[in-house]
């Protein structure tokens, strides 16, 4: 590589054009990459859902789901099977190892369920198919003071209109009620014809058919002979005949209601207290968010013009503006960190020389976009952290560079008192940049290559957590790369070109001395006497080092300082989730959702007078309810809300406004969505009454613990049953059970007779009693039911009716029936880590106490668990490679474990840090602990080279120590202070999109300012205790090899000369 190097400096040209082509490619590759809100992973889990119209959840699980799960579980490549069975639908979840290919393992599971026989005659095919990742592009809602089957077809407008737009991909209508047609006859007229239900159900049938009879070919060509009678609209039904006689005919308009609707449904949705439907866009993977957010804009503007004037159109959930605020302070924080990097190394060496290490930021930025294009990464929120992460590192390698430059080109005297062996104050622009660039190459780039390992197992570790956090890892790595690239052949082009500036007079001249000054003062009456003293007392000061390092270990471990692998960032979108008694009256449902809007509202108008706030705190309240006890409501919080009121003030005084809701068993409001499906445990066993009652005494100890909310499981009695037994009267009727079970579908269900094409979208025609007629169980004992010789009874006569209460939903996990007990966890006070520990004991009494029943943890822990299995194997490669990549240039053993113990010790840094400003330590808090150690594995680096080029001369070992302390603590104070002055704005800031960034700063800037000490003070001391005796052999390989360089350095310094000249 240094050859190339010299190349570069001899070719000006050359080093411009690739400076020049790396910013134009970058440049480019922005304008093609992909914008996306979050990172799209392959999938690696399939899905099997059968839809049973009727079925109660335990039915389902029976005949349906137990079946699929039985047939499936001998497929090889399977890694977990989780199931759902509800009222209507099996879904059941396959989970495939990391090394098994998804497509095989589609085809296998397909192969397998299409063979299953005995499904329900009423179960509908099932659908096999790969999960799929969607991203959120933004919520379109409809709202309006009207009915909801008013809005459906403005919804359905609207949906339309978003999906012709050539930009946007997938519209989903969540609010959608398919369209029909419904046949509502009158009772008392079917029973004076001696009609049932299903009678006029085939009469229906049998007049309006779409047949082909057959075809007539002759000498004049072909034709069609029909002989269907097609009823293709709503007229035409009317005028359908149901009898014809000698006394006339009667239609069935004579004896029906016909009326148009749509389907029924429970649920509730409201924007602001209108009805509304909420439509989800989402981006497909050639999408670029900012685009298919510009066309939903344009779309909605053209939609307002030609909709009613109170129809509302608004976005929810928008994740444009979030990216295009963090593209923001991205472009903010690489100015301040070029503005900053000018100044401090205009001041501390010299201004045209700061400006062009300042160029590395650019550089490297604009070549890491277009690495990202190259391997179809794309611009999201996990890429956007690692450019502003990566922006305190990124001009290390450019400032040892040019420090080292500088120094030749001075001709420094090193703290020994002689001329430094590499250079003199006489060598021209082109020598100096050789031998400065030579003397840290060591230094830069296996400093580069450490770190780079470092973030590397992301890339191959292959879990889910992983491959979301791999474009992070890819964009450290090309930023890395590219500022290496311009460290070692663009820098020192530049400044090979520069003349020795002459000594200037002015303010900035005397800034620069006084600065330069200050520095130089440090180092010698400061730094040098404390690094002389520590070497006097080596064991003392590393006892000193270890106190301070157990003591911020001490300080994490008994819970001063939390930590919390997912830490909980309040957000723009508050939450409140209520779960009321499955089977709860709509009336109550209602009532719930109208007492959390309206605790809002109280809410709202008591921080207008306490803050200065100049609009409402909450842009949108959305409320849903899905019609069976389940209800949402989320308030999109406005920007000024977010920086003017202290952190979960609102959530706190909303849920305090909400008070008691009747009905409800869980109440859980959250400030920021749960990681990995929130904290919870699973109980399986055979009996669901012992699991139910291990969950009771689970939920009362969790109670108890510190920072533990809103308990529940999702065990609860379903809806009310009533199972309809044929008694012995129907029997000697000639009925059977089927046939029961037939008539109390004809007389309180529904059937389908009938499609027709509306429109352009089908339309199902229905069959059914009016609904006034349905609506008690009185009415299905008094209803009248047919029987074969022409005669009737009533349903109370032939039937026992049985009340039973079943689960609304049965959960099954690898096969066995689990109930799920959830908790809120309030980080701020405990981690969930920490409650699960706690928990330890009552579950290990209960095990004991009840040994067929099983409890493990669900959600987070288990994601939790699955990422540490993936990290522990790649962190002992990780390491090995790091000492690898160390030992190689240091030729040393030891030497690289020096450098490794001293990483700890920055971490500690980082811990402190947290204490200092109040944070948890997280999964973010890492990313800026391994930059970290990238850096002091450098600054490391840059102390032990120069420390080995002054020992293997045969200096002696504490004068060697000290010199290689006081000639690199500029270097290292340069590269501690542009990275913890680029990051003190991020700190600082108050913003949404800052929050996910500040542990990751807090890690990088506390550890750096703590790791600066470790280095310049701890690796003189340890290299002073393990290294004893002087390598005379190596002395005298590297006096051979000097007196080679310095004839090599000769020539080449006759070379530059006649080149220059």
């Amino acid at each position: 590589m240094s050859w190339m190097t010299k190349w570069f400096i001899n070719n000006p040209v050359a080093a411009n054009l690739l400076m020049m082509a790396i910013v134009i490619s970058g440049v480019l590759a922005f304008g093609q990459l992909r914008v996306e809100s979050f990172p799209q992973i392959a999938p690696s889990s399939i899905s099997i859902s059968v839809t049973y119209p009727g079925g109660t959840a335990q039915q389902i699980d029976e005949s349906v789901t137990q079946r699929i799960e039985e047939s499936i579980s001998g497929i090889a490549g399977i890694k977990q099977i989780t199931s759902q069975s509800s009222a209507g639908i099996s879904q059941v979840m396959v989970r495939k190892t990391s090394s098994t290919d998804l497509d095989k393992l589609l085809d296998d599971i397909r192969n397998q369920v299409n063979a299953i026989n005995g499904f329900p005659v009423q179960a509908e095919r099932p659908q096999v198919v790969r999960n799929e990742f969607t991203n959120l592009a933004a919520f379109v809602v409809v709202s309006g003071p009207r009915t909801d089957d008013e809005l459906q077809p403005i919804a359905k407008q609207l949906e339309q209109a978003l999906k012709k737009n050539p930009r946007i991909s997938k519209v989903l209508n969540w609010g959608t009620r398919t369209s029909q047609l419904v046949i509502e006859p009158d009772p008392d007229q079917l029973k004076a014809l001696g009609l049932s239900l299903e009678d006029l159900a085939e009469l229906v049938e049998q007049r309006s058919l779409e047949t082909r009879s057959g075809e007539l070919i002759s000498d004049k060509g072909r034709m069609v002979i029909r002989g269907d009678g097609y009823a293709d609209d709503l007229q035409k039904l009317n005028q359908l005949v149901v009898i014809s006689g000698s006394n006339g005919k009667i239609l069935l308009g004579d004896i029906a209601k016909l009326s148009r609707g749509y389907q029924y449904s429970g649920s509730i949705v409201r924007n602001n207290g209108s009805n509304a439907i909420a439509l989800l866009v989402s981006t497909s993977q050639t999408d670029n968010l900012l685009k298919v957010s510009e066309a939903i804009s344009e779309t909605l503007d053209a939609q307002r013009v030609i909709l009613p004037s109170d129809i509302e159109l608004n976005t929810m959930a928008d994740m444009a503006p979030y990216i295009e605020e963090q593209l923001f302070r991205l472009s903010e924080n690489a100015w301040q960190g070029l503005l900053i990097v000018v100044v401090l190394l205009g001041i501390f060496l010299e201004i045209r020389l700061a400006f062009w290490v300042a160029m590395g930021i650019p550089i490297a930025l604009t070549g890491t976009l277009a690495a990202m294009q190259l391997f179809n990464y794309s611009i999201n929120d996990i890429t956007l952290f690692g450019f502003i992460l990566v922006l305190g590192v990124l001009v290390d390698d450019a400032v040892v560079v040019g420090e080292a430059i500088h120094e030749k080109r001075r001709g420094d005297v090193s703290s020994s008192g002689n001329l430094n062996i590499n250079g003199s104050s006489n060598l021209n622009g082109k020598t100096a940049a050789w031998q400065g660039v030579n003397s840290v190459s060591v230094a830069t780039v296996f400093g580069v290559l450490t770190t780079i390992a470092a973030f590397s197992p992301m890339l191959w570790i292959n879990n889910e957590l992983a491959k979301v956090l791999a474009g992070f890892s890819a964009v450290v790595i090309f930023a890395l790369i590219f500022s290496l690239i311009e460290s070692k052949f663009i820098l020192p082009s530049h400044l090979a070109q520069l003349s020795v500036k002459k000594p200037s007079k002015g303010l900035f001249a005397k800034v620069q001395n006084a600065a330069q000054g200050g520095l130089q003062w440090f180092n010698l009456n400061i730094y040098k006497p404390v690094l002389e003293f520590a070497l006097g007392y080596k064991v003392a000061s590393l006892l000193g080092f270890v106190a301070v390092i157990s003591l911020a270990y001490g300080m994490w471990s008994n819970g001063a300082i939390r930590s919390a692998l997912f830490p909980e960032i309040p957000g723009r979108y508050i939450t409140a989730v209520i779960e009321l008694e499955d089977g709860a009256p709509l009336p109550l449902q209602r009532q719930a959702l109208l007492q959390v809007e309206q605790a809002m509202t109280q809410v709202e108008k008591g921080l207008m007078e306490d803050y200065p706030l100049q609009d409402k705190p909450v842009v949108n309240l959305l409320a849903w309810s899905d019609g069976y006890g389940e209800m949402e409501v989320t308030a999109e919080l406005t920007s000024e809300s977010l920086s003017l009121l202290p952190g979960n003030l609102l959530l706190k005084r909303w849920r305090e406004s909400t008070g008691k809701i009747e009905g409800a068993y869980s109440v859980k409001f959250s400030a920021a969505e749960e990681p990995a499906g929130g904290t919870f445990l699973t109980i399986s066993s055979n009996d669901r009454e012992l699991a139910s009652l291990v969950s009771e005494e689970l939920a009362d100890t969790l109670a108890s613990l510190k920072g533990v909310s809103d308990v529940y499981d999702d065990g609860q009695d379903g809806l009310p049953q009533v199972r309809l037994v044929l008694n012995q009267y129907g029997q000697q009727l000639g009925l059977t059970q089927a046939k029961l079970a037939q008539l109390a579908g004809e007389a309180f269900g529904e059937r389908e007779v009938h499609r027709l094409l509306d429109n352009g979208q089908e339309t199902k025609v229905l069959l059914q009693y009016p609904r006034d007629e349905r609506r008690t169980l009185a009415q299905l004992q008094q209803a009248l039911i047919m029987l074969p010789n022409s005669g009737s009874v009533m349903m109370g006569d032939i039937a026992e009716f049985r009340h039973e209460q079943e689960p609304q939903v049965v959960y099954r996990r690898d096969r066995e029936q689990v109930i799920n007990l959830y908790w809120k966890q309030n980080r701020d006070l405990q981690s969930p880590e920490k409650t699960r520990e706690q928990l330890e004991d009552t579950i290990e009494s209960l095990h004991l106490q009840f040994p067929s029943v099983t409890i493990k943890a669900g959600g987070e822990f288990e994601e939790i668990e699955e990422v540490s299995n993936g990290f522990k194997s790649a962190m002992i490669l990780t390491l090995i490679m790091i000492y690898i990549l160390l030992a190689v240039p240091l030729k040393s053993y030891w030497q690289p474990m020096i450098i490794m113990a001293v990483i700890p010790f920055g971490f500690a840094g980082a811990i402190f840090g947290h204490y200092l400003m109040d944070l948890p330590i997280s999964i973010l808090s890492m990313f800026g602990m391994m930059a970290m150690t990238g850096i002091v594995i450098n600054d490391s680096l840059v102390l032990i080279t120069r420390f080995n080029s002054e020992y293997r001369q045969g200096v002696q070992l504490q004068q060697a120590l000290v010199i290689a302390g006081t000639s690199r603590l500029r270097a290292i104070f340069l590269t501690t202070i542009t990275t913890v002055c680029g990051l003190l704005p991020l700190l600082s800031e108050t913003a949404e999109q800052a929050q996910y960034l500040k542990p990751a700063a807090v890690s990088l800037v506390f550890g750096e300012l703590f790791a600066t000490a470790v280095t310049l003070i701890l690796i003189p001391i340890l290299l002073g205790l393990f290294c004893r005796k002087p390598p005379l052999v190596e002395k005298e390989l590297d006096e051979k090899d000097l007196i080679e360089q310095e004839a090599h350095e000769q020539d080449s310094l006759e070379e530059l000369t006649l080149e220059r000249s």
